[in-house]
């Protein structure tokens, strides 16, 4: 609940820095027609020094949300961190002869970490591109609602394909934050243990089971490697597809005349 007001007001910078890139196309469309129609470049001017004034307020918005949407997360880590080590010192001496200290610093340590990335980029990201989608939509409609609903077609599409690769890395992340939490464990066991590692000559052995653990995390991560690549190639793919539908279709209603070539671009 602390956080609130950082939430609330980096998401009003989000939607201001979100409406200066809906609103670019227009210009753009409008700095087209008016090149093309106008007997003077004033015209043309004027449109250029507005969108130079959005893009600059949008530059403005974009730091403050990013600046704001860090600082959340920043202080969700912070008390995150003090309430789990709070928490770890109050246990019974018995939670810690079942628990191993390398798997509890690690909580501390990584899993915090994707916490504040979920706080600060995916947050803000989802926000961002949910925006962007919505507005881009209305302003379409408002423009030309036969464009926007053949851009529409590929919609559903790119939803289902989200969701499905949405419940397949959560899945993967999950294992890969418990595989290296098994590393980070035997790591801080051995440091802590160097002596008695090196009177039984065990370097060697708690090496290999080291780089067996990291390898189990290592292979977790390439699996989502792949599938954030191939998430991004095939939603790339359809809106490549998408644009070149919408581009056609422009293309014919322009050259029957019955709709702008700056409404178009």
């Amino acid at each position: 609940k602390s956080e609130r007001p950082f939430l609330i007001t980096g998401t009003l910078f989000l939607l201001l820095s979100s409406l200066t890139q809906i609103v670019q196309p227009y210009f753009f469309g409008r700095i087209v027609d008016d090149a093309l129609t106008s007997d003077s470049m004033r015209p043309v001017t004027n449109d250029v020094l507005i969108l130079f004034g959005i893009n600059c307020i949008g530059a403005i918005a974009s730091f403050l949300r990013s600046w704001v949407f860090e600082l959340a997360g920043q202080r969700v880590v912070y008390r995150l961190r003090q309430n789990i080590f709070d928490s770890i010192i109050k246990q019974e001496v018995g939670f810690f002869d079942i628990t191993r200290t390398g798997e509890l610093t690690n909580r501390l340590s990584s899993d915090t970490q994707v916490l504040q990335n979920a706080v600060t980029v995916n947050i803000s990201m989802l926000l961002r591109s949910f925006l962007q989608i919505a507005g881009s939509l209305v302003v379409m409609f408002y423009l030309e609602v036969s464009l926007t609903l053949v851009l529409m077609v590929i919609v559903p599409v790119i939803i289902l394909f989200s969701r499905q690769y949405g419940i397949i890395v959560r899945k993967l992340r999950k294992q890969f934050q418990d595989e290296l939490a098994g590393a980070g464990t035997t790591s801080e066991e051995s440091i802590s243990n160097i002596r008695t590692i090196r009177i039984f000559g065990a370097e060697k052995r708690i090496s290999n089971h080291y780089h067996e653990n990291l390898l189990k995390s290592y292979q977790v991560g390439k699996k989502l490697a792949l599938n954030s690549g191939l998430f991004m190639g095939l939603v790339g793919f359809l809106a490549a597809g998408g644009i070149a539908l919408v581009m056609w279709y422009g293309g014919k209603l322009v050259h029957e005349r019955k709709l702008a070539t700056g409404t178009l671009a």
